[in-house]
């Protein structure tokens, strides 16, 4: 379901919306009931052109299997700059988060949910510069991790994605591994600090199901990563693969080479 456009009138509120079938017995339908929303707003559908409320809508066979259709609200208020489209109060319903109604509200939106330019371009421009790490030496310090999960939205996959970000990591003294956690906060982001036992360590970081990557930490030092939902998002099901990752900060450059199918197997049978 894409919005191809909205107009907003005195006499209602019209969402032009684009269904993708994807095959002929794909059918949807939506309920009277279907509201906008923004904060304890409430704004009620009034009537809908090009299909029928509660009856199942199948494509023309056309091969293109997509059907056009406006769904009529009631009037928004002026000063509302973004809204929730809402079917029903269940996951499995139509729900469409945070549309923008105005040029700035589309600008924050934007900026919360789109990874930097400088991150996603920094790997295609890394060069080995033929320096190795330091010798490695038993220390009490710490490391910080952080970064953001941009696009991801808890309120989308309720309990089917973790709210937390898992480091995984080998205590060489004790033989044993270790594990910290921290939330993912409402702004995506995280931060946690893992103890170390030497200066350099190789861990394991995970966001159950769709996260999960080693990255090499240094004791004093913080790494950054962060991660593109939308690379693999779609609306109605969990991505099938784990994102990629974008690193910065310490060890930015040798944790790009750690995440390749190559290294990770070096790793795993190490």
């Amino acid at each position: 379901l894409f919005i191809e456009k909205i107009e907003l009138t005195k006499k209602a509120t019209k969402l032009f919306l684009i269904y993708y079938h994807g095959m002929k017995d794909n059918p949807f339908r939506y309920a009277a009931g279907t509201t906008l929303r923004s904060g304890d707003k409430q704004w009620k559908l009034i009537s809908a052109d090009g299909i029928k409320l509660d009856d199942w809508v199948y494509p023309k066979d056309d091969g293109e299997f997509i059907t056009r259709f406006v769904l009529n609200f009631q009037p928004i208020d002026n000063s509302v700059e973004t809204i929730d489209f809402v079917e029903a109060d269940d996951i499995n319903s139509f729900i469409l988060y945070d549309i923008a109604l105005t040029d700035k509200a589309a600008e924050e939106i934007k900026r919360r949910i789109s990874v930097p330019d400088g991150a996603k371009d920094y790997a295609k421009n890394i060069k080995d510069n033929g320096q190795s790490l330091e010798p490695n030496e038993f220390t009490m310090d710490s490391a910080t991790v952080k970064g953001t999960i941009y696009a991801f939205d808890k309120r989308t996959f309720g309990d089917k994605m973790s709210g937390e970000v898992t480091i995984y990591i080998y205590d060489p003294i004790y033989g044993d591994q270790l594990s910290y956690s921290a939330p993912i906060n409402p702004d995506n982001t995280f931060e946690l600090k893992v103890p170390m036992t030497t200066k350099y360590q190789i861990a394991y970081l995970s966001v159950s199901p769709v996260v999960s990557n080693n990255v090499l930490l240094t004791a004093g030092k913080t790494v950054v990563v962060d991660y593109d939902f939308y690379e693999v998002y779609k609306p109605w099901e969990l991505p099938d693969r784990s994102l990629n990752p974008y690193f910065s900060g310490e060890n930015a450059d040798l944790n790009y080479a750690l995440t390749n199918a190559q290294a990770t197997n070096i790793i795993r049978d190490y």
